[in-house]
């Protein structure tokens, strides 16, 4: 059973290659692209502004380390020293890995951008690194708590926040859709592939 699903796990790993590869391929006129930066800019408002600069803060890299950190301390003081290094290293080699395929395809970033930002664009690191942090906590959440309605809440808020943080570098237009879209993908894949190494061998 649990080889059937890895061997599923991989397939959709090397799907997740080829979209990379096709949005890349697509550079900047990508349709959905076009149409979502039209989009965003007719919408863009203060209210708006201010929300999305709270999310998209809450995707940067020193807001994850911090909640990583937090996250790790929690597991770490109550015995739970696996899951902690797990919890801990998943995060890092998700962004690293996120560095990486930027260095490969080297995406130029939409030229109009609200936010001033360096690096390659595709795919995303805000949306690929926080839909791992996303996962990862909802599956421990859900793995180490009752069944209660309250994590089923707290899970659906923190899906929520994922969306959002992906949708706040679109809104301000440091990526295209697609990018989002490609690590919000490989985000999900890397992460699903990590917790079914966890439910084999920890």
């Amino acid at each position: 059973m649990y080889l059937i699903l890895i061997k599923i796990l991989l397939i959709l790993f090397f799907i997740s290659v080829f979209i990379l590869l096709y949005f890349y391929n697509k550079k900047d006129d990508f349709p959905m692209d076009v149409r979502a930066i039209n989009y965003v800019k007719s919408i863009e408002n203060i209210r708006l502004n201010r929300f999305f600069k709270i999310v998209t803060t809450i995707g940067d890299p020193t807001s994850i380390v911090l909640l990583t950190l937090i996250i790790s301390i929690i597991f770490y003081r109550n015995n739970l020293h696996k899951d902690a290094l797990f919890f801990s290293l998943n995060v890092i080699i998700v962004w690293l890995f996120n560095e990486i395929l930027k260095l490969i395809f080297k995406r130029e970033r939409p030229h109009i951008k609200v936010l001033k930002v360096r690096g390659y664009s595709l795919p995303s690191g805000h949306a690929m690194v926080f839909m791992a942090y996303s996962i990862i906590s909802i599956y421990f959440l859900i793995l180490k708590f009752n069944h209660s309605w309250i994590i089923y809440v707290v899970s659906l808020i923190i899906f929520f926040l994922n969306i959002s943080v992906g949708l706040s570098r679109v809104y301000f237009r440091v990526h295209y859709l697609s990018d989002v879209i490609a690590g919000w993908y490989a985000g999900f894949i890397f992460t699903i592939l990590s917790i079914a190494f966890h439910i084999l061998y920890y």
